[in-house]
């Protein structure tokens, strides 16, 4: 997917297919979770973002392109000391480090994020609700968050979204989320 195939290249390979580099080339790419990368990818990502060059699959050519690179990683320090990550990779990419707290640590900024997840779907969310989503640790982060107001939205299709629903909608989490919940007000 970042580099492209040539038609024929594998059994399925029915086109010639640009990759994500190409797409991107004199503008960005962001590379999310840039740890579970493996190790074989990691070294392609880090050829072409030493020399700007790489060849799709099944091809010999050469292709150039000029891309910035933004990668985000969970834990930056702990990827380059041991998690499966290249530190190469690591000191390559990062010229510009930016190191996000955990929403958690945030508590301030958990209420406007759930504010604007809730307008963006239509959604209102009553007062009430405030303490339930600061009161909650977010393990999931941002993320976590966007999908609980998703499915309160979902749940609660009608009316703003109450402390009941979105109590309703941390329950429907995965179980090793579970063990981090708070509980909800009866």
């Amino acid at each position: 997917e970042l580099f492209g195939h040539r038609r024929g290249a594998f059994t399925s390979a029915v086109d010639t297919v640009p990759g994500y580099f190409e797409a991107a080339d004199r503008g960005t790419l962001f590379l999310d979770e840039l740890a579970s990368l493996p190790i074989a990818g990691q070294r392609a990502l880090l050829r072409v973002a030493e020399t700007g060059q790489f060849s799709r699959v099944g091809e010999t050519a050469v292709h150039r392109v000029s891309v910035r690179l933004l990668a985000a990683v969970q834990d930056l320090e702990g990827a380059s000391g041991g998690l499966p990550i290249r530190a190469d990779l690591v000191h390559r990419l990062g010229g510009v480090v930016i190191r996000l707290q955990a929403l958690r640590e945030r508590p301030e900024d958990v209420w406007p994020l759930a504010e604007h997840f809730a307008r963006r779907l239509g959604a209102v969310l009553e007062p009430g609700t405030r303490t339930v989503l600061e009161r909650y640790p977010w393990p999931g982060n941002v993320r976590e968050l966007r999908h609980v107001v998703a499915r309160a939205a979902t749940l609660q299709p009608v009316g703003p979204l109450t402390p009941a629903t979105l109590c309703e909608a941390l329950d429907m989490a995965d179980e090793g989320a579970r063990q981090d919940r708070m509980r909800c007000p009866e």
